[in-house]
């Protein structure tokens, strides 16, 4: 639980899908790529359009904090103590805790991945919203379109694993801190945990809400950075295919 891979922060795996050859190929191909002809006009303002809309709607989903639900927290202490508890009464005691421990990260971990999700549903409906006029706008913007498209389908799968194990480092790195929290909760002669059994939140409850919280503003910059990459690309081929901004 504390090796130098599940130590990385999630936002770092975007690296593997930027150093990506096709990436690179694409990029240096929209960056050089100045000639293309232009389709009409009030076509592209239309298209353009819409493909905003979608942009903009992406950004907003991506920029929207992932624990939104006042009423029901991603990570509540009582769930904290529930989970501890249920797992101190199992053998072996200590694989138990661990495993009980990476159970709390689940919930941070879906709604990551929904919003990853969404966000990308988003990019690729505008991307369809251009489509037509990328097409028509000359030989070289129609190759820039099918190369896009070609890259798009062919990292899908690398990208989606990328972005899963990048989400799932986080929570073996948020499972390796909290148990050194409980760790440090825990009686020197015995090194156990013990929880209470009143009401309030115990010490260890408290200390890994406290560290859920680190993790999941973790995973909201790691859903940004998502967004950035998927928004760059695209920047890029309307740049280079419409002679156009976003």
């Amino acid at each position: 639980m504390g090796s130098t891979t599940t130590r990385r922060h999630g936002a770092e795996f975007l690296a593997e899908l930027l150093d990506f050859k096709g990436a690179v190929e694409l990029a240096r191909a929209l960056d050089t790529a100045t000639t293309a002809s232009r389709p009409c006009a009030t076509t592209t303002t239309e298209e353009l359009g819409q493909a905003r809309q979608h942009v903009e709607a992406a950004e907003r989903e991506a920029r929207r904090a992932l624990d939104d639900r006042p009423s029901d927290p991603l990570v509540p202490a009582a769930r904290v103590d529930a989970v501890l508890r249920r797992a101190l009464t199992r053998a072996p005691r200590h694989r138990a805790m661990v495993g009980a421990v990476r159970e709390l990260f689940v919930p941070v971990e879906t709604r990551t991945l929904q919003r990853i999700v969404s966000v990308r549903r988003l990019i690729r409906d505008a991307r369809s919203a251009l489509a037509l006029a990328i097409a028509a706008g000359g030989s070289t913007a129609g190759r820039l379109g099918q190369i896009d498209a070609a890259l798009t389908a062919a990292t899908a799968a690398r990208s989606d694993a990328l972005v899963a194990r990048a989400v799932g480092a986080l929570g073996e790195s948020f499972a390796s801190d909290v148990e050194r929290a409980m760790l440090a909760q825990a009686s020197p002669s015995r090194a156990t945990v013990t929880l209470p059994t009143e009401e309030t939140p115990s010490d260890v409850a408290l200390a890994a809400v406290a560290i859920a919280t680190d993790y999941v503003a973790r995973c909201e910059t790691f859903v940004v950075a998502t967004y950035l990459h998927e928004r760059s690309r695209l920047d890029m081929l309307v740049s280079a295919a419409l002679g156009e901004r976003l």
